[in-house]
């Protein structure tokens, strides 16, 4: 009994459960990608461009309560993102594996 799961996003997992399927794993193979993002200007005001080496990548956005305010996929090397609805603050923005501060002031 194998399950294996197929990431799109550059990430590859694969689970081998034993022979009697009671969930006990066995192997498990992760690989991850090193993303290098580049993220100004920051703070930013109104925008932020975001730069990567892969993609796609997800995206996401969170506060400081660990809420999350936005999410997308990235299809394309550079990425621009409209801040100015987001309230001013501090959040922690995950690209891929990679998480940064970003502050919209």
């Amino acid at each position: 009994c194998s399950t294996t799961i197929n990431y799109p996003f550059n990430t590859d997992i694969y689970t081998s459960f034993n022979n009697n399927c009671n969930n006990t794993c066995t192997n498990t193979n992760i690989t991850e990608t090193t993303f290098t993002n580049k993220i100004y200007p920051n703070p930013a005001n109104d925008y932020t461009q975001i730069e990567i080496s892969h993609y796609p990548a997800p995206l996401c956005l969170l506060d400081m309560n660990g809420k999350i305010v936005y999410e997308d996929v990235i299809q394309q090397s550079s990425y621009q993102l409209n801040v100015s609805t987001f309230e001013k603050g501090i959040y922690l923005i995950r690209i891929g594996n990679e998480c940064n501060k970003l502050v919209v002031k």
